[in-house]
């Protein structure tokens, strides 16, 4: 309550580094155990939540599904990325205290999380194909944003980095499933 933020971290061992590292207000998800019962209860302390899971496949998966499912409350969720060159927030820790530090200082916005992780994916080459591949997985998101302003945003972003009109997004966007 005293920062008015949760961090969320995959396993025991991240909380309990998390812990001795002073970071008092994290908790422990266990990959994809988070649940709607978790979260409102994590509602009545916080409406802020910052996810931070390993950076492996599983990771990425359990960040996705916990956004999700996050949205449903409407908390304010932000994303803290861990570096290519470290496994999860207890490696990072012990290491370097200090870098974890700013590792959540850094952390992103949902949608900014999404977008950079999804361009990631298609960086060397633009084609058709992947414009294709990259409205798909960005248009559910996007869709699944509680507030119009924030989609009609999304939506004029990634028209932009599509190079494609926005009206073509929107015919796909109303098409899509929540």
């Amino acid at each position: 309550r005293k920062k008015d933020q949760c961090i969320a971290v995959e396993g025991q061992f991240d909380l309990i580094m998390c812990h001795q590292a002073g970071y008092k207000n994290v908790i422990a998800v266990s990959g994809t155990a988070l649940t709607t019962d978790h979260l409102q209860t994590l509602k009545r302390y916080t409406e802020n939540l910052v996810f931070s899971f390993d950076a492996d496949t599983g990771g990425e998966g359990a960040t996705k599904r916990a956004i999700g499912l996050a949205q449903q409350f409407e908390f304010n969720i932000k994303v803290a990325i861990l570096p290519g060159e470290d496994k999860d927030p207890a490696e990072i820790i012990k290491k370097n205290a200090k870098k974890w530090e700013q590792i959540l200082e850094g952390a992103k916005p949902i949608m900014e999380f999404y977008f950079e992780n999804t361009f990631n994916k298609y960086q060397k080459n633009l084609s058709v194909d992947h414009k294709r591949e990259i409205a798909k997985e960005l248009l559910l998101p996007i869709k699944n944003l509680a507030n119009v302003v924030e989609q009609a945003h999304w939506l004029q972003v990634l028209a932009s980095k599509l190079k494609i009109e926005e009206k073509y997004l929107k015919e796909l966007f109303l098409l899509s499933k929540s």
